[in-house]
């Protein structure tokens, strides 16, 4: 029984051992993300009338959310690909190669010409675009980690899946306030000319890459979530053109996590000043690092559906695992 119990203790030892800390440099900085598709999206379905006849082709078992990849066997990367085949097929019925989650499907699509238009009853697009904030670049080994949370298509209402993806600076032009009935946002201008990194890996915990170059000279140690107290803490995010800026919260509430989950902690932005500009918390600011006694504790992920002023945000640890 003495053996066991010893074992016991040893597991238990071993399971409790905080993740080790390192130094990152701190993010803050409004990034844009570029995402193209694994061929071109269907986002949605309409039925087309013409004089003779009306077309679907959620007939023929095409949905929103399908990837089209091939038409007769021609591969499709742009909507440019895809408009050059659609001319050339018109008035005929093409075998469309699609991929929907993890399999491949063929269907028939019908390629209508009316009033000198081409339709097929898809609206389509082939890449998607947005802005967040960058929470730290790792020195190590040149990965970074943004966002906090996954990429969510607000056509299919899907997590984005894509071929390749680009990382670029970005300044914040407006903000539009949140309010109790409205989330508010971050209204922003990607620099296109300035890439700064790829994107490697989107999952729950954010976006993921290799970094160009370093947006910051300020190396900060990282910290485990027993370290993390209630009380006083700093975001860093960007409210007016490419200037971080320092903002007052205080963590009201942390888990205790075993597994990573994007609802690590929970805060309240402190800051009138933030909260004069802002109305608290809003789209864009996901990512925006949080630093508490001088280490870095976790990202902003969520806002509050109750109180805009308040949030969640995602232990460091985890995003770290992910970048690794």
């Amino acid at each position: 029984m003495k053996r066991k119990y010893a074992i016991f203790l040893l597991l238990i030892g071993l399971f409790t051992i905080p993740i080790q800390s390192r130094e990152v440099y701190l993010g803050g900085e409004s990034i844009g993300i570029q995402l193209q598709y694994e061929g071109v999206l269907i986002s949605a379905t309409y039925q087309v009338d013409t004089k003779d006849f009306s077309y679907n082709p959620s007939e023929s078992d095409i949905q929103s959310g399908d990837t089209l990849k091939e038409i007769d066997g021609r591969k499709i990367d742009t909507l440019e690909q895809l408009n050059e085949i659609l001319l050339e097929k018109k008035n005929q019925t093409v075998v469309c190669t699609l991929k929907r989650k993890d399999e491949i499907i063929y269907r028939h699509l019908k390629v209508i010409e009316d009033n000198g238009k081409i339709k097929t009853g898809l609206f389509v697009k082939d890449e998607i675009m947005g802005i967040g904030t960058l929470t730290y670049i790792d020195p190590t080994n040149s990965t970074y980690g943004s966002l906090g949370h996954e990429i969510i298509d607000q056509d299919t209402k899907q997590t984005i899946r894509f071929d390749q993806g680009l990382l670029y600076t970005s300044s914040v032009k407006d903000i539009q306030k949140a309010q109790i009935s409205r989330v508010g946002e971050k209204q922003a201008l990607i620099h296109f000319d300035d890439s700064i990194g790829n994107i490697l890996k989107i999952s729950r915990f954010g976006v993921f890459g290799n970094s160009y170059e370093r947006l910051s000279d300020r190396l900060i140690e990282t910290a485990s979530q027993d370290e993390i107290a209630l009380g006083k803490a700093t975001m860093y995010t960007v409210l007016n053109g490419e200037k971080v800026e320092a903002i007052e919260v205080e963590i009201t509430k942390k888990y205790k996590q075993s597994e990573a989950d994007i609802k690590s902690f929970e805060f309240q932005i402190t800051d009138l000043q933030a909260l004069e500009k802002t109305g608290g918390i809003i789209q864009g600011m996901s990512g925006s690092p949080i630093v508490q006694n001088g280490k870095l504790i976790g990202a902003v992920t969520h806002v509050s559906a109750q109180n805009p002023s308040s949030g969640f945000g995602i232990y460091i640890e985890w995003m770290l695992k992910e970048s690794d």
